[in-house]
């Protein structure tokens, strides 16, 4: 870029355009960040905002004078992103645009200014400039056009994002081409919904593969994938590169029942796991084959039906945990297990998310010291306590000592006791901050009463959570209101005696005092306020 040179600051104020003392390359370079700032199409646009921007509102700079026109023509990369609702101008933007690579975004919903009948073919002689192609609302056939492009060679294309609606009555997901990854040497980004998975030939580039098998939109049952897990993890060991790695799978026709079928899978670089599915054999035959360098940063393990009651398919998942998990030299910024459907009427859902504060934070990865130094948090919301055969096993292979932050969440009617949550939680020594959610975390607090007294040691094995300062207590009702509510061990009359004794047994002891209770939409609390502030501790309602 040629240097900028300022006129005397006497003939400043002489000059009547300041932008005409910039160099050319530089308001091209403002043009360009003006541009960025945009929606990408019209699916990005809000119209609420106080002053929302449309894709194509920063085309008004080429209309200011003769010389930013004439800059702004002669920017190619201004006029490389394409939408098909952008109509007769994407015509005039790709010759604008000259070679440089396209990126191409929207949905192809019928009612598009530009069909999708009359954008692919554009797109298509265009295939060795695009860069990346994201494409959204398709319906079968429009895949299956743009499926025939994948034949050619895409020498530039890196990121590649394509969403299916489900065809009525298709038993059977789309399929792309089986060359796909050989056509596409340089893809390294891939996100497929309502699209069987590509199995065949890998990809040595890609770093990040979001898949969800699942479509758009479908009736009744949604199509099957022909997609077999050993097809899935041979693919994937052809991936060596993946940093990114996010699965949400339906049940597929056939699957090997054991792991002898399948190849083991390595992966050195995973950093980001995410593995989804209705069957939890599925999902445990994927997991067992994966074998990388370190612990991935995140570990998201979805179960859309339950565990069950089969103390095999627990005990093979905790083993999994321990294998991934224990010995490594730092442990995930974020671990999540979650169930979220029921056993035959019974509650039986599981949602356990184990992740670092910090990284929750801010959402960056943190090193290894870093790691060290910082401390975790555990959000846990469990149904029945069958499910305490699987926490008791799994919490071990966890760094429980670590964990300063514990939120808990016990549905309605399931049948908890103190006993049950004291044996759950008394391995965890670190707790200082302690939330409580719904009218059944009042059993916790009963289990809180059984705090020693002042004169005891304050590191007594039995005291249940001995450094907590500070306890949040949310939608939790005190006093029974009598208005026909027959829950059980729910805001009886009782409870608001119980969480006055855990008040003050909490604010006398030695070792770690109670310093601080939130009380965030409760009820019942009213008429025992002074009473509850009379304990000692700091009591604030939200």
């Amino acid at each position: 870029m040629t240097d900028v040179t300022l006129p005397p600051s006497s003939t400043v104020a002489s000059i009547r355009d300041l932008t005409s003392v910039l160099p050319t390359e530089l308001l091209a370079l403002i043009f360009r960040y003006l541009v960025a700032l945009h929606p990408k199409d019209y699916q990005e646009y809000n119209p609420t905002d106080p002053r929302p921007l449309q894709p194509l509102d920063w085309i008004h700079i080429s209309h200011v004078c003769r010389r930013w026109r004439t800059i702004a023509l002669d920017s190619p990369q201004l006029w490389c992103r394409l939408f098909p609702k952008m109509g007769s101008a994407h015509e005039a933007f790709i010759q604008r645009s000259k070679n440089a690579p396209l990126l191409i975004n929207g949905s192809l919903l019928k009612h598009q200014v530009i069909p999708a009948d009359e954008l692919l073919p554009s797109l298509l002689e265009q295939r060795d400039r695009i860069q990346a192609l994201h494409l959204y609302d398709m319906y079968v056939d429009t895949l299956s056009k743009l499926s025939l492009g994948f034949t050619g060679h895409w020498p530039r294309l890196t990121s590649l994002d394509l969403s299916c609606f489900a065809l009525v009555g298709a038993e059977e997901l789309p399929k792309l081409p089986n060359n796909i990854f050989i056509e596409t040497p340089n893809l390294q980004s891939l996100r497929l919904v309502g699209i069987d998975f590509p199995c065949g030939s890998g990809s040595p580039s890609l770093r990040t593969l979001d898949y969800s098998a699942k479509p758009q939109k479908y009736f009744l049952l949604p199509p099957r994938s022909r997609a077999d897990v050993a097809g899935i993890v041979g693919t994937l060991s052809q991936m060596p590169e993946l940093r990114t790695l996010h699965l949400n799978l339906m049940e597929p026709a056939t699957n090997p029942t054991s792991t002898s079928f399948i190849e083991p899978c390595f992966l050195p670089h995973l950093q980001d796991f995410v593995l989804s599915s209705d069957n939890i054999a599925h999902t445990s035959l994927i997991w067992a084959q994966l074998h990388t360098s370190s612990s991935p940063r995140t570990i998201r393990i979805h179960h859309k039906k339950c565990i069950g009651k089969n103390a095999d398919s627990e005990s093979h998942l905790v083993s999994l945990c321990e294998r991934h998990l224990v010995g490594r030299p730092s442990f995930p910024n974020a671990l999540r297990i979650k169930t979220r459907t029921n056993n035959h009427g019974s509650n039986e859902r599981l949602s356990l998310d184990f992740y670092n504060r910090r990284w929750k934070k801010t959402g960056v990865e943190l090193d290894t010291a870093e790691l060290a130094e910082d401390r975790y948090h555990f959000d846990l919301r469990i149904g029945l306590p069958s499910r305490t055969v699987f926490l008791r096993t799994l919490l071990p292979r966890l760094p429980i000592n670590s964990i300063t932050k514990l939120t808990l969440v016990l549905d309605v009617n399931s049948e908890w006791n103190q006993d049950t949550i004291r044996e759950l939680f008394l391995p965890m020594r670190s707790i200082d901050y302690l939330r409580l959610v719904g009218d059944n975390a009042t059993i916790a607090l009963k289990a809180l009463m059984l705090a020693p007294s002042s004169d005891q040691p304050a590191a007594n094995e039995n005291v249940l959570f001995p450094t907590l300062s500070m306890l949040c207590c949310l939608n939790i009702t005190f006093k029974h209101d009598c208005d026909g509510y027959t829950g059980t061990n729910v805001g009886s009359e009782h409870d608001h005696r119980a969480f006055f004794r855990v008040l003050e047994s909490r604010s006398r002891r030695r070792g770690g005092k109670l310093r601080q209770v939130i009380l965030e939409g409760c009820r019942g609390w009213e008429e025992y306020m002074d009473e509850w502030k009379g304990s000692g501790v700091d009591v604030v309602l939200k």
